[in-house]
C-alpha cells in the first residue's frame, strides 16, 4: 500500500469485525491510517482493535472501536456522532457489512428478504447519509461499497442475497454520477468466493474460496488506481461483466457444466451452445495455483 497516502488519514470501516473488514483495517492501520471500526459484535471489535499499531497518534484517537447494529437508524446515526465527536469527520467511508443466508426460489421468505436488504443495502444508505453532508461542503471524501459479483448476476441459492447486492451495485453507480463531480470518490467492490466466516453457508461444491489477505490486497490496490468497480480474479470479471451485458437466459453463469451432445454416430461430444456459462465454468471450477 502507499504509506505516504493512506497515514492520517480517517477511515471508517462499517462491518470490519471480520471477515475482509477486519482483514482491511489492518492493512489501513498499517499504512498509517487512522481506522474506526464498527459491526455488531463488541468483542470482537475489542479484540482486533487490540491488534492494530497505533502508529504516531494519540492511542486515544489512532483507532476506535464502535459497535453498531446497521439495522438501526438510531443506532447508525449514534455511532457516526461518537466518531464525528472524536476526529471531525472521516475521509473513507468503507461499508461491508452484509449477511447471506442460501435459499431457493421455492424458500422463498419476505422476513428473511427484509432482513437481508436491512443489512446489505439500507445499512450502507444509512452510513452515506452520515457521512455524505461533510464531503459535499468539504468537497472531498471517498465512500467505497462492497457488493458482490452476485450482485452482477443471479447465482444459485442468491434468492435474497443477490437482489440486495445488485441494489448497492445500483445504488454506488448513482451516487458515483451525481458525487464526483462535486469531489467525492464512489467505488464499489465485488469480490469473488472469499474464505470468511459465512462460507461455510455456501454449499455449491464447485466453489474455491480465495484468501481473505488476497481480498484485502486487492482492495487496497483498488483505493489507490482510483478505479470506479473493481472485480476481483479475472476469469470472474470477464465472465460476470460479459454475462451483465447479455441478460438473456442462455448466458447466465451455471455451475453447472454446459449441455453436449454427440455428433451423429458417435464421436467426440460437443457443447450444443458457447456462452459465458461455459466460459465461467471452465475457468473458476478448476482448483488456483
Amino acid at each position: 500500500m502507499n504509506t505516504d497516502f493512506w497515514r492520517g488519514k480517517r477511515c471508517w470501516l462499517v462491518g470490519a469485525s471480520s471477515g475482509i473488514g477486519a482483514a482491511c483495517a489492518r492493512a489501513l492501520a498499517d499504512a498509517g491510517a487512522r481506522v474506526a471500526i464498527s459491526a455488531r459484535d463488541q468483542a470482537a471489535l475489542d479484540a482486533l482493535l487490540a491488534e492494530l499499531p497505533q502508529g504516531t497518534a494519540e492511542a486515544s484517537s489512532a483507532h476506535l472501536a464502535v459497535a453498531v447494529d446497521v439495522r438501526s437508524d438510531t443506532a447508525v446515526a449514534s455511532a457516526w456522532e461518537r466518531v464525528h465527536g472524536v476526529w471531525g469527520g472521516v475521509d473513507l467511508l468503507l461499508y461491508l457489512a452484509g449477511n447471506y443466508l442460501p435459499a431457493r426460489s421455492w424458500d422463498l421468505d419476505v422476513g428473511r428478504a427484509q432482513d437481508i436488504l436491512d443489512i446489505n443495502y439500507l445499512g450502507a444508505l444509512r452510513a452515506v447519509s452520515c457521512v455524505l453532508p461533510g464531503f459535499l461542503a468539504a468537497g472531498a471524501g471517498h465512500i467505497a461499497l462492497t457488493s458482490s459479483v452476485a450482485g452482477l448476476r443471479g447465482l444459485p441459492k442468491s434468492l435474497y442475497y443477490g437482489p440486495s447486492k445488485a441494489a448497492l451495485t445500483h445504488l454506488a453507480e448513482i451516487l458515483r454520477l451525481d458525487l464526483e463531480s462535486r469531489g467525492v470518490r464512489i467505488q464499489v467492490i465485488h469480490p469473488g468466493f472469499v474464505a470468511t466466516p459465512s462460507r461455510h453457508r455456501t454449499t455449491l461444491p464447485c466453489l474455491t474460496f480465495s484468501s481473505r489477505r488476497r481480498r484485502r490486497n486487492c482492495c487496497c490496490a483498488g483505493w489507490n488506481a482510483r478505479p470506479s468497480r473493481s472485480i476481483f480474479r479475472r476469469p470472474l470479471r470477464a465472465a460476470f461483466t460479459g454475462c451483465a451485458a447479455c441478460p438473456t437466459p442462455g448466458t447466465s453463469p451455471s455451475f453447472a457444466a454446459p449441455p453436449v451432445s454427440r455428433r451423429p454416430g458417435g464421436g467426440r461430444p460437443r457443447s450444443t451452445r458457447l456462452d459465458c456459462r461455459g466460459v465461467f465454468v471452465a475457468k473458476e471450477i478448476r482448483p488456483w495455483p
